[in-house]
């Protein structure tokens, strides 16, 4: 699966650039997905990508703004910020719906973490209908 391989072209392509994986490559990243993960998607906010089919880049304002963890030598949203990010920009529904299951099912059943940072982006009712949906699809 090329998920496994994203922590080399993390680490190959701008070394020496401080970037935070983002959206669908977060949410392959940190076990909330099992989509590829490829292309890399990274959040920046200084010196330059060029994006091609394997690496994207998307520039920020500030990324000390952006929730981040670090894993395994790789800084990464965290999963709250991954999922509000993957319902902010509509990318994949499966991805997000996914993620968010998988998010649910990782807590047992609490989201309050995820909820109080969807606030902020008017997610909250968002986030509770989409997860309705994907309860009802992957629990069956």
């Amino acid at each position: 699966m090329y998920g496994v391989q994203v922590k080399p072209i993390y680490d190959k392509l701008y070394p020496e650039l401080k970037k935070i994986l983002c959206l669908e490559t977060a949410a392959r990243y940190l076990g909330l997905s099992k989509g590829w993960g490829i292309p890399v998607m990274v959040y920046y906010d200084s010196g330059r990508i060029i994006s091609s089919e394997y690496f994207i880049g998307k520039k920020v304002e500030n990324l000390d703004s952006i929730q981040q963890i670090q894993k395994n030598g790789v800084y990464c949203t965290t999963p709250e910020r991954t999922l509000c990010d993957l319902l902010l920009t509509q990318s994949c529904p499966q991805t997000a719906s996914q993620s968010l299951i998988t998010y649910y099912h990782q807590n047992d059943g609490d989201i309050s973490e995820l909820l109080n940072l969807a606030k902020t982006y008017s997610l909250t009712e968002k986030i509770q209908e989409c997860l309705d949906s994907a309860l009802e699809y992957y629990d069956e």
